[in-house]
Formats: C-alpha cells, structure tokens, sequence
C-alpha cells in the first residue's frame, strides 16, 4: 500500500502542477498577446541585423512586408516574417539603393524618425504629409529607373518637399540636409560602382548588376551594412551572376542569414517567456494558497481524495491525447475550463472558508487574526461575519508559515515549468497507476 499511496500523492502533485501550468500558459499567453511582445521583438531584432531605424522602417514599409500587418487599417505589425519574404524585400531594397528615389526615402525615412520622433509625435498633420511623400516616393522606385513616369514622380516629391518646408519652417533645415546629402550620396555611390567594376560585365538591366551595383550603394548609405553584405556575396563565383544561380544563391545566402537571426529570436523570446511564466506561476501559488508541501500532506492523509484524483486524471489524459503545445481555444473559454476542472476534483486551495455568523460572547467577537480564547476562531471578520483561514497556520507559527512559503515557492517553480512537461509525466504516471502495481506490494501488510 505504501507504493500505492506514493503514486497516488505523486499523480495528484503532477496533475495539480499541469492544471497550474495550463492557467500560466493562458495568461502568458494573453500578456503577450496584449503587449505585442512577438511583433515587437522581432521588430527590434530585424533592427539589429539591419543595423539602421530608417532601413528598418524602409523594409517594413516595402509592400512585401506590408501584406502581413494585420488589424483595422493594417495597425498591428507582423509578428512573424517568412524568410523568403524578408529576402525578397531586401534583395528589391538593394537593387535600387542607388537609385535617387531609394535615397530621398531613406533621407525622408531618418527625418521622419529624428523630427516626428521626439518632440513633435502630436503634429499628426505633418506625420500625415510626410507619409503621402514617402507614398509617392515607393511610386517612383516602382517605374522604372531614369523613366519619364518616374522623374516626373520624383519632380512632384521636390515640389512638395518644398511646400511642406514653407508651412513647417521647422522642418526646413533638415529638408535641405536631406537633399543635400542626397547629391553627394549619388555622387559617391557612382564613384564607388565605377571603382569597384561589380556587375560590370552584366546586361545593364539585369536584376544580377542591378543587386551587385546596389550592394555598392547600400555599403555607402549603411557603412555598417557593408561587412555583412560583402559576407554574403563574396562565396558566390562570378561566373555563377551570369546565370540566375548567383541571384538564387544570394538570396539563399540572405534567408539562411534572417533564418539564423530569428533562431535566437526564438531562444530570447522563450527565456522571456519562462520568466513571465515564473512570475505568474507564484502569483497563482500565493493567489490559490496553492501550496505543494501541504497538498501532499492532504493527499497522503485522504486517501478518498486521491482516488477521484485518479480518475480526473484519466479522464484528463484520454481527452487530450497529444501533448499540450499550444493553446487551441480562445485564453478567456480555456481558464473558464480550467477553474471547472478545479472545482470538480476540490482542491484544497484557497485562503478563506465559506463565511459564518459572527458570533459574540460579552461583546468580544470570537473571529479574529490573533485568536485569544480557546473558543475564538481564527479567521478575517467582515461585516457581521466570520471568514476562518483554511489551510493557513496560526499567524504566530513562524515555524508554519516558513513552510508555507517554502511549499508556494515549489509550486510557482513547478508551474514556470510548463503544461507540456508536467503533461508528459502526468501520462506516464497515468500508465502505471491504472496498469496496476505488483499484486504482493498491494497486498503487502503495513505496520
């Protein structure tokens, strides 16, 4: 009996921490979502590897990437980017860094982050004419390069580049560093092409000398940029960009590299994760009284309870046959099943019992936080009524209450595990307790 006992305590620990985990998860879960944690870390990580904001914004702005916001007006960036995607957009970036249009939306792109980004946020007027600007200008890098379509576009953009320097004269000065540094950056970028012979022997349309002549460009626009683009083009032979397998290979040469870079997403956003998830597991432990140390005193000592215990438990395993991965309902039906399924094994969880009449003797109420006489209960007074603690040690048993903490910690441990783990133990002790123990073990005397 005593293995049995043991299993019984252990399968109703595991099942209480699966129980746990699962409420962990959905309100981990309904944090993230709420706070954008995904669309924000990849943000910033997509960021970093791009190494400039205006690049940044460039590429999230790219019609490629814009297909995957989602939201009313497409508000709720994407929280995740498929690599062909990201490698598509950035290879069309490059190909026309060069161009003048490429680098007036870059130019406007910085302004737009220094101006609008601190101080002036509440100017919705201006943000609003910058991004009718920045509109035109992705018009202008959809014609073709030098096209009568797209000078006349551009032509537009400098009219009202000017007339929004007339109405915010503030704005004025960085306008005219902005076109300025435009003239010299073309100036630069064609002394460097013409140096570096990229692509030279390549049909002067093809998109091959178009991303090689644009690399150039990108290296002089985003210093930073260059070593990691040289990186990526150097193991590609010359002989392959007069095919398309230079291309192929320089944007599977991209992917892997984005692929790399959201791998350690995944590991930092996961180590957030567990944290989050270690922070809600205690606060659930101290909100439900959920102490581990005392619930295997219970299991142990109520035998009966560790029977429907083990039938919850069955119930539980057969119903979710696979591992728990993900959620698959909506957080709000998930923690409504999830409290049904605490209220039907009856947990000893909690702080307070079930409130009673507020009995007084002499005028001394017999509820009280530090109870005097033998007949005083121990509990919270509300009103005309007593609430007594339950599984709660006397408020002066330092001794007990030690324990109590020690047993609400286990537990937030426990549950900053994970559904998915305590699920896989749960179902292997599931397996042995209903497989049955050893018929001489059960029949073993005690004592």
């Amino acid at each position: 009996m005593f293995a049995l006992n043991t299993l019984n305590v252990a399968l109703g620990l595991v099942f209480t921490w699966t129980l746990l985990s699962m409420a962990a998860m959905y309100i981990q879960e309904w944090i993230a979502a709420r706070r954008k944690w995904r669309a924000r870390m990849l943000e910033k990580t997509v960021g970093n590897i791009l190494t400039d904001p205006a690049l940044l914004h460039q590429l999230y702005n790219h019609p490629l990437i814009q297909s995957l916001y989602s939201g009313n007006d497409g508000e709720n960036k994407p929280s995740y980017i498929p690599a062909g995607q990201f490698a598509q957009a950035l290879l069309d970036i490059i190909a026309n860094a060069g161009h003048e249009a490429s680098l007036l939306q870059q130019q406007l792109t910085k302004m737009q982050c220094e101006l609008l980004g601190k101080g002036r946020r509440r100017d919705r007027r201006a943000q609003k004419q910058l991004g009718l600007i920045l509109a035109m200008i992705r018009r202008a890098l959809v014609d073709q390069p030098g096209s009568e379509s797209a000078a006349a576009v551009l032509e537009s953009v400098n009219n009202e580049l000017l007339a929004f320097g007339n109405e915010h004269l503030w704005a004025r000065p960085a306008i005219n560093k902005a076109l300025g540094n435009v003239a010299a950056l073309k100036q630069e970028i064609a002394a460097q092409v013409a140096a570096g012979g990229k692509g030279r022997t390549l049909p002067p349309d093809s998109v091959g000398r178009r991303v090689l002549e644009g690399s150039v460009a990108l290296g002089v626009t985003h210093p930073r940029l260059k070593q990691t683009l040289n990186a990526l083009l150097m193991v590609i032979p010359d002989l392959a960009w007069e095919s398309e397998m230079g291309m192929e290979q320089f944007r599977c040469n991209v992917e892997e590299w984005y692929n790399n870079s959201m791998t350690r997403l995944t590991g930092w956003y996961k180590r957030r994760a567990q944290a989050a998830t270690l922070l809600i597991g205690l606060a659930i432990a101290f909100l439900l009284n959920a102490d581990s140390l005392m619930l295997a005193d219970r299991f142990w000592s109520e035998p009966f309870r560790t029977e429907d215990f083990a039938a919850e438990a069955l119930a539980y395993v057969d119903g979710n046959p696979g591992a728990v991965e993900t959620l698959t309902q909506s957080e709000l039906d998930g923690l409504s099943n999830l409290r049904l399924a605490l209220e039907n094994i009856d947990l000893p969880l909690g702080w307070l019992a079930a409130p009673e009449p507020l009995v007084v003797d002499d005028g001394i109420p017999s509820c009280a936080l530090f109870p005097v006489a033998d007949g005083d209960r121990y509990g919270l007074q509300v009103g005309d009524q007593c609430y007594p603690f339950a599984n709660t040690p006397q408020a002066t048993d330092p001794t007990g209450w030690s324990l109590k903490m020690i047993g609400l910690l286990v537990t937030g441990l426990a549950v900053s595990q994970g559904a998915p783990f305590w699920f896989d133990i749960l179902k292997k002790i599931v397996n042995i307790r209903f497989t049955g123990l050893n018929p001489a073990e059960t029949a073993r005397p005690v004592g």
